[in-house]
């Protein structure tokens, strides 16, 4: 006899606590009768005979929470995702729908940023996306508009705006479709994949005051060279930048330093087994595991690895575990385009965080590694 309501997440009837509308539950029948909907806005929330079937909740005691798999649906081709474990909130590149999104998982709770354009508040197909939490400031890959922007917002609207580059084909403060964009202590770092490179710069509010580039397109003549590298990551403990140098099929652990000459170690090859990637677009490392996180774009599926180079004695055994496989179901991919990762210290669980492009969804998952 619980009174009536509705939180968003539970539902209470006059025969118990039930899963509600947003509720992040799981189907564990796969019945057809009398369906209600979870966040994912496809997935059936009911079984047959038990509880309340006439209502559009179902019991507790049928479903469970899930904690292992959650979803956000109604995007359009999310092509990046930041969370911000200070606050809560996940930060998404909607790429089709030419927009940014603030929201949190297993909420209501969104807000919309931008329209499609060239102007100020527009995008063409935001491919990148950096929260930093220090300053307020979040950071773009304008992949379609061939430029960077940094932003400022409120809870309904973009308050300040500045954007830095121009198109072009390897100049200084030009882009040509830049994807990948992180952001630590004052530099940006940028994968400006049509220019087959990788950019660090600093801007004021007006412009860029300092850039140094790495990368050719022809990596049978340059030990530096990436070809079409989509994402871009840099671990402040160590210096280094990894990269998804997604058309080799490869990972990059290297540095963006004046000399040209940094350290650099590139791992694996194309293929679908045991360090080998098809197109990996999106990259994470966890400076105190070591592991890196890579979303493995036609395979359809997450790697954690450590990065490892062959010496003269031979090639160390490979740390390398997967997650995920192609489809629209649960603990599956669709063409995964980003990552992001959270390490839980309290519950000892690590969250991956991933933009799933053709599924049109974002997935937290805490995964099973095989």
């Amino acid at each position: 006899d619980n009174p009536a309501g509705d939180d968003g997440i539970f539902l209470t009837w006059d025969d118990g606590l039930q899963l509600g509308l947003f509720s992040p539950c799981i189907d564990k029948a796969n019945d057809t009768v009398v369906p209600t909907i979870d966040i994912l806005r496809k997935v059936r929330c009911d079984i047959a005979g038990v509880g309340n079937d006439g209502g559009i909740g179902a019991d507790i005691g049928a479903y469970e929470f899930n904690d292992t798999w959650n979803v956000l649906g109604e995007f359009n081709g999310p092509s990046s995702i930041h969370y911000d474990s200070t606050t809560g909130y996940v930060y998404i590149a909607d790429y089709d729908n030419d927009r940014i999104v603030k929201t949190r998982m297993n909420s209501t709770e969104r807000t919309v940023y931008g329209s499609s354009g060239t102007g100020t508040g527009q995008f063409r197909h935001p491919a990148g996306i950096y929260y930093d939490n220090i300053e307020g400031y979040i950071y773009v890959a304008d992949c379609g508009n061939h430029r960077i922007v940094k932003m400022q917002v409120n809870d309904t609207s973009i308050t300040k705006w500045a954007t830095y580059g121009t198109w072009g084909r390897c100049g200084r403060g030009e882009f040509y479709l830049p994807h990948g964009i992180h952001y630590d202590n004052g530099y940006i770092y940028v994968a400006d994949s049509g220019n087959n490179r990788i950019v660090k710069m600093k801007v004021n509010s007006t412009s860029i005051t300092e850039w140094i580039t790495l990368g050719r397109y022809d990596i049978n003549t340059d030990r530096f060279s990436f070809k079409y590298p989509m994402d871009i990551y840099y671990d402040s403990t160590s210096g280094y930048v990894y990269v998804a140098d997604s058309y080799n099929h490869r990972i990059v652990e290297t540095q963006l330093r004046d000399d040209r000459q940094p350290e650099w170690i590139a791992y694996g090859s194309r293929g679908s087994g045991v360090e080998e990637f098809s197109c990996p677009t999106g990259i994470y490392h966890d400076s105190n595991t070591g592991y890196t996180y890579v979303a493995d774009n036609l395979n359809h599926r997450i790697v954690k690895t450590k990065i490892v180079e062959c010496g003269p004695g031979g090639c160390p055994t490979p740390d390398w575990t997967i997650y995920g496989s192609s489809g629209p179901g649960l603990g599956e991919f669709s063409n995964p385009l980003s990552i992001s990762y959270y390490y839980n210290s309290v519950s000892e669980s690590e969250y991956i965080y991933i933009a799933d492009y053709d599924n049109n969804r974002i997935v937290r998952v805490k995964p099973t590694w095989e």
